[in-house]
């Protein structure tokens, strides 16, 4: 049994780019939406998903429509801000109230009940999180890497000759 080859096409023929979505056109209504998305803590491309847009379509939308990207910006802002300041409070270390129910004995032959108890519960500073914060915040002193370089007074190549 013989199968029939089909001719291959040429690169001329093949269509170009990514194909057009009908549903992909642009709505004022998005803009409460992405800033909701971005400020519940979705990413770019979690919302990209959610509103069922290419990538190509949604930055486009962004250099297109600045009140788009306005309203994906403020939507960030929040959840950036608290997002540093859980950082800074890992790095320093912090404390903050608690309740927790206790079990208390009322005595050998009286049962026990039950009290919400407050206290402080402390949180030592976090070596991960303060690394990550000067790494970011100081990189000029606090990068891995130093770069070294040498000169000789002449500004003349070295030679290294090994023998």
């Amino acid at each position: 049994m013989t199968t029939k080859k089909k001719p291959k096409q040429t690169l001329e023929k093949l269509p170009r780019g990514r194909p057009k979505h009908s549903g992909e056109k642009y709505n004022i209504l998005f803009n409460d939406i992405v800033k909701e998305l971005a400020n519940e803590g979705y990413i770019e491309s979690e919302i990209q998903r959610l509103i069922h847009v290419s990538v190509a379509t949604f930055n486009k939308w962004k250099k297109d429509y600045p009140e788009f990207l306005k309203a994906l910006k403020a939507g960030k802002e929040n959840p950036d801000k608290q997002v540093v300041k859980s950082l800074f409070q890992n790095a320093v270390g912090f404390e903050h109230e608690v309740e927790e129910p206790l079990v208390v004995s009322d005595g050998k032959e009286n049962g026990s009940h039950v009290e919400i108890v407050k206290y402080k519960k402390k949180y030592q500073p976090n070596v991960t999180a303060q690394i990550y914060w000067t790494k970011n915040r100081l990189p000029k002193e606090w990068k891995d890497r130093i770069n070294t370089e040498i000169s000789n007074l002449d500004n003349e190549p070295f030679v290294i000759k090994i023998e």
